[in-house]
């Protein structure tokens, strides 16, 4: 398995690896046991560096999903203004190329979620995800041609999380996708629409 790393060449280099090196722990690990003993051994630094850069656990989760919606957002300005559906596909074969990544990905982000830290990365990662699904909201209305209705923006944003990825990407209609942005943007305002209703039904 190709070992995950994130590259952002405004952060410092032990920040970096310190990041990577603690995603990394948690792909292979039962995310909940990693230390921060493990962490910063894992990365070479000493324990003085890691609280240099990070309060402890929960900052560096921050700082990793920070990194993961930077990345998603990045991938997603690339291929937004591209008439090949193939370009789509590829984004999510890099998201979901590794299951064991998103696992670690939602266990952060739960327990994150289920007791919020007033931290600066936290806000920030919130602040970034917000971006993101604006964003989202934003591709589907102009490569639709017309905008989306309210609840549709609201469903985009639905299908913009972690879990909605992974439904679209697996869902084989994806696969059969042909004729460009606008077709792509009609079958996921559809395919939205019809797993809201199954999930008001259910």
């Amino acid at each position: 398995m190709r070992t995950p790393a994130y590259h952002n060449p405004g952060l410092p280099a032990p920040e970096m690896t310190l990041l990577n090196a603690a995603l990394n722990l948690m792909i292979r690990n039962d995310p909940d046991s990693i230390t921060v003993t493990q962490i910063f051994r894992a990365a070479g630094v000493s324990k003085a560096t890691f609280y240099q850069y990070f309060s402890g656990r929960e900052d560096l989760w921050c700082g990793i999903l920070l990194e993961e919606e930077r990345w998603r957002l990045e991938g997603l300005e690339q291929v937004a203004p591209q008439d090949d559906p193939c370009a789509w596909e590829l984004l999510f074969r890099d998201i979901f190329q590794s299951p064991d990544k998103l696992a670690a990905l939602q266990f952060m982000e739960s327990r994150l979620r289920a007791a919020p830290p007033d931290i600066r990365r936290y806000h920030h990662w919130q602040a970034l995800r917000s971006t993101m699904l604006d964003r989202m909201v934003t591709v589907v209305n102009r490569v639709a041609g017309a905008p989306v209705p309210k609840s549709q923006q609201v469903v985009a944003s639905i299908w913009c999380q972690m879990d909605g990825w992974l439904r679209v990407y697996r869902d084989p209609e994806f696969a059969g996708l042909s004729g460009g942005r606008r077709q792509f943007a009609r079958w996921l305002a559809s395919d939205c629409a019809r797993r809201m209703t199954q999930y008001v039904e259910s």
